[in-house]
């Protein structure tokens, strides 16, 4: 074995990667990493056979489409959502292979019995469609990162959820800064983001998924354009002012920290410039005036920033100046947005939303209420508020079998992580343990799976982190470590 020295531009990182019989693989993947950073869109970098070019165009429909329509919660939104994602598995080549994989068919197989005997047991079958749809969605998103085969194609359909996660950050922008009622919601500590989602936690978990992907790219490229998307997103995702979703994110950068240091400071420095743009748009936060002027100067500033200290500057002096300005502007944020900060009154809230929620659980018994709650909702007609836990919520609708397919799902997500953490790049690697705990961070006091687009997002993730791709194996393609110098 051969040990390569890497140092990644802007980052003044060294990692050792282990080339087992591959020396020019990775000088190759790198290229074509600074390659697709250049292009607007990843479909624009595709150099793949037809079925697979046509999956990554259904896959890119898909995960936009359900940016731009509320999550694809609603029946028609989610119908057409599903659609896409089944026709991406069905086309990608070597799927039927890709659905034989254990930790999709515990999950995924787990769930889906969950709801059938539900609906069976309270006679609720029309409306077991709804779920039934999110879950062929979110496993059909799953087979496709699976089929991914090379790394080249693990790289593009990453870059696919970071080109949708990039649009619905710049309409979180502009929603607050400009104050656009489509992309922004007025609520009693001010303006918060939302984008087209609709809701501004939900919108949240998504742009998490997008940037845990945009710095795994930056990682990958060292380029200035995965950059500038990583801090694009981050500064939407504080202007959902989402206080779940950004928990979850620090507790990703505690793991990177340990297993990936070179993609914690990418992820560090990011959100120390976003946080610079985030303070422009706290004025029109707190104002009922849009303020374009103060968000301009914000985002002016932190382009700035990102700019000088990723040509040239060395590791030290940007490390220096990420800090020390990071800090300023963590600081002031909290200063500025003491009520958000100090909200205790969603807290409280969903403290009631979860001991009627352990009320109902004895009521709903062995099989749930079933599922005709969320098909309700799914059509338009609004009932009782989501319980805020999304463990409390599958036993209210599902019963027992629904907490037990929540239980195997994690169970054999760890024994896949456990299996591959030696045949997977470190980077890949962490960026699906990342996926799921901000999700899981999420769901513990929110509701992210019960929308369509997030358990699909994070689907299309772990297949592409577990996948062993299409008749290659693992171990020749992707075996070495990297970020730590191990």
């Amino acid at each position: 074995m051969q040990t390569v020295d890497r140092v990644a531009p802007g980052t003044g990182v060294r990692d050792a990667s282990v080339a087992s019989g591959q020396t020019g693989t990775q000088p190759a993947n790198r290229s074509f990493a600074q390659s697709l950073s250049r292009e607007w869109l990843a479909i624009g970098a595709a150099d793949t056979d037809v079925r697979s070019f046509a999956a990554l165009c259904a896959v890119f429909a898909a995960v936009l489409w359900g940016q731009l329509v509320r999550g694809a919660f609603f029946r028609l939104d989610l119908t057409v959502f599903t659609s896409f994602a089944v026709f991406g598995a069905v086309v990608m080549p070597h799927a039927r292979a890709a659905v034989r994989t254990p930790w999709l068919i515990a999950s995924a197989g787990s769930m889906a019995l969950a709801v059938g005997v539900s609906a069976i047991a309270r006679d609720q079958l029309g409306a077991a469609l709804c779920p039934l749809a999110a879950i062929a969605a979110a496993s059909s998103l799953a087979v496709v990162g699976i089929c991914a085969s090379q790394r080249t194609e693990r790289l593009l359909f990453g870059r696919v959820v970071v080109d949708a996660a990039v649009v619905t950050g710049v309409l979180c922008i502009v929603g607050v800064a400009l104050h656009v009622p489509a992309f922004a919601e007025l609520q009693a500590e001010g303006w918060r983001a939302s984008a087209r989602i609709g809701y501004a936690n939900a919108t949240g978990v998504v742009l998490v998924t997008g940037l845990l992907c945009a710095c795994w790219l930056a990682y990958e490229s060292g380029a200035l354009g995965d950059r500038l998307r990583a801090w694009a997103i981050m500064t939407g995702l504080l202007a959902t002012q989402s206080r779940g979703a950004v928990l979850g994110l620090a507790i990703c950068w505690l793991l990177y920290l340990v297993v990936h240091r070179a993609s914690a400071r990418i992820l560090a420095q990011t959100t120390a410039w976003a946080l610079v743009a985030f303070v422009g748009l706290i004025p029109a936060i707190e104002r009922s005036h849009a303020q374009p002027v103060y968000a301009l100067c914000g985002i002016g500033l932190a382009l700035i920033l990102l700019i000088i200290t990723s040509t040239g500057m060395s590791a030290r002096s940007v490390q220096l100046i990420a800090v020390s300005v990071g800090w300023s502007a963590a600081v002031t944020t909290v200063v500025l947005l003491n009520t958000r900060v100090a909200d205790s009154g969603s807290d409280s809230g969903r403290l009631r939303l979860w001991h009627e929620a352990l009320g109902h659980l004895s009521a709903t018994g062995v099989f749930g209420a079933g599922p005709s709650q969320l098909a309700s909702f799914s059509n338009g007609r609004i009932n009782q508020l989501f319980d805020h836990n999304d463990l409390l919520q599958y036993g209210q609708y599902y019963g027992v079998l629904g907490v037990l397919a929540v239980a195997l799902t994690v169970a054999w997500l760890a024994v896949a992580f456990t299996r591959t953490r030696r045949v997977v790049m470190a980077g890949m690697w962490v960026l699906g343990v990342a996926a799921v705990v901000s999700l899981a961070c999420d769901a513990m006091v929110d509701f992210p799976m019960q929308v369509p687009l997030i358990p699909a997002t994070v689907g299309l993730v772990l297949g592409l982190t577990l996948g062993r791709g299409r008749g290659v194996d693992a171990t020749a393609d992707l075996h070495h470590r990297e970020g730590n110098a191990l």
